[in-house]
């Protein structure tokens, strides 16, 4: 029965009245769970096994980073910078420093989701998913390279964390813990704030459902300061980035080059719209980057009119980066001479893409289904596999489901972002919302698992869903 639990479950519904704000503090939960150290050390310790030794890559943008600006006129916002400023001027220590910065920042998310559940195999089967996801080398390999991903990820899995415990625990130092993780990763690259808008949104209409309903008072205050945190950060983040708009006209132009300017009807339509030709018919990057008129043209009204463009074709705008999303293996017949066949697909939900390098921390069939750069079929057939599951146990869903489930939503929005704001670097480009998405379906999977353990306590007579 569920009233005879084992001893070890962790009853996160034990607040009085169903107050969630009186739920224990994250930091308290952890104190007791006799598993967490070990599973601390372990994190940190394969998180720096991986890079130990291994030198720091530097790319043509690496020395971008080592500007900081808060005004916003440099061409990269702060957050990396300020990281890069504050250590040491050495490769070691940044190599170092950005490992544990992701090894804290997965152990923190890991400690955050475990305490959605009652269950303590659940809770650790999720911690340990969550730590070994952070240690696969698709992540890991980022850490010794001097560019924005390593703080995208660490910041990533820090946000989701927060908004774990809030969503489990809404207090005013919850609320506080959102607005600080968020804020700078805002500020890690532009691309990230259409995903922070949508959050500000999404909070924005839970703060109105809560106010509407009347319902869990006391959380309605550490929303709203969630809200206000949140607008002042979009709108601070806005302001910022439109004082150097060198990367956005740079991708518009990239845009036009590499998918309008080769299709003769979206060619068309943003000639009707007043886009210029270059002058001396080169339709490549090169034509339209050094073509004044078009580029006069992409400071003036660029952004808008693709803006429009999009809002006008649903249907591309829905369906063409989806090929990008998921990808495909390569033909040979595919691949130029004297290139390399098994040159990774474009894979958003898989990158492949090694900007760094990193040792192989965790067995390879553990590594395969957690994430494998260019395995893209794991995680839909995982996607497949637990929307089926759920709709079986629709019944069983409760308000532990909004942490996966917004996530989901955010990640997806996030591709799509990443997508139609650029044409090079894909898979860079959407690193974080893949991430996220696996995070999505192992709480997902833990959700379930606790469910089908609750339903095998209670017996027979327990009612079957669907």
């Amino acid at each position: 029965m569920a009233e005879t639990a084992t001893q070890d479950d962790h009853r996160d519904d034990a607040a009085p009245d169903g107050n969630r704000s009186a739920r224990p503090p994250l930091s308290t939960l952890v104190r007791g769970w006799r598993w967490a150290l070990p599973l601390a050390v372990a994190g940190v310790l394969l998180r720096l096994v991986a890079v130990a030794g291994i030198h720091l890559y530097r790319y043509f943008d690496s020395g971008e980073y080592e500007t900081l600006d808060f005004s916003g006129r440099s061409r990269r916002p702060w957050t990396t910078p300020l990281l890069y400023d504050l250590l040491p001027d050495d490769d070691g220590s940044v190599v170092a420093a950005q490992a544990l910065i992701g090894a804290v920042s997965w152990l923190v998310l890991a400690f955050a989701l475990a305490a959605l559940f009652r269950r303590r195999s659940v809770q650790v089967g999720v911690a340990v998913a969550t730590v070994a996801l952070g240690c696969t080398s698709v992540v890991t390999n980022w850490d010794a390279t001097m560019l924005s991903e390593p703080m995208a990820l660490s910041l990533t899995v820090l946000v989701i964390a927060a908004w774990t415990d809030f969503v489990r625990r809404p207090t005013e130092l919850g609320a506080l813990w959102v607005v600080v993780a968020t804020v700078p990763w805002m500020f890690v690259r532009q691309s990230l704030m259409p995903t922070a808008w949508l959050t500000l949104l999404l909070a924005a209409g839970a703060l109105v459902g809560l106010l509407v309903k009347k319902a869990d008072r006391k959380a309605v205050t550490p929303l709203a300061l969630v809200v206000v945190g949140l607008l002042l950060g979009c709108t601070w983040a806005t302001i910022s980035y439109g004082r150097n708009t060198e990367i956005l006209h740079h991708n518009i132009t990239a845009i036009v080059a590499d998918r309008i300017a080769p299709d003769d009807d979206l060619r068309t339509w943003f000639v009707d719209e007043g886009m210029p030709l270059p002058a001396d018919g080169r339709l490549d990057f090169g034509g339209f980057d050094q073509d004044a008129a078009f580029q006069a043209w992409v400071e003036e009204s660029g952004t808008s009119t693709y803006a429009r463009f999009l809002a006008a074709h649903p249907w591309y705008t829905v369906t063409e980066p989806l090929e990008d999303f998921v990808g495909a293996n390569r033909s040979y017949q595919e691949v130029p001479p004297f290139s390399d066949p098994q040159a990774p697909p474009v894979t958003m939900l898989a990158p492949a893409e090694p900007y760094g390098s990193s040792r192989d921390v965790l067995p390879g069939p553990i590594e395969d289904v957690l994430l494998r750069g260019g395995a893209v079929g794991t995680v839909l057939t995982a996607i497949v596999v637990v929307t089926g599951w759920a709709i079986v146990r629709r019944r069983d869903i409760d308000g532990r489901w909004i942490v996966p489930l917004a996530t989901i939503v955010l990640a997806t929005a996030s591709l799509y972002a990443a997508w139609h704001g650029a044409s090079t670097e894909l898979p860079r480009l959407g690193l974080p919302a893949a991430v996220a998405l696996r995070i999505a379906l192992i709480v997902l999977i833990g959700l379930l698992a606790e469910g089908e353990l609750d339903r095998r306590d209670r017996g027979p007579a327990y009612p079957r869903s669907g």
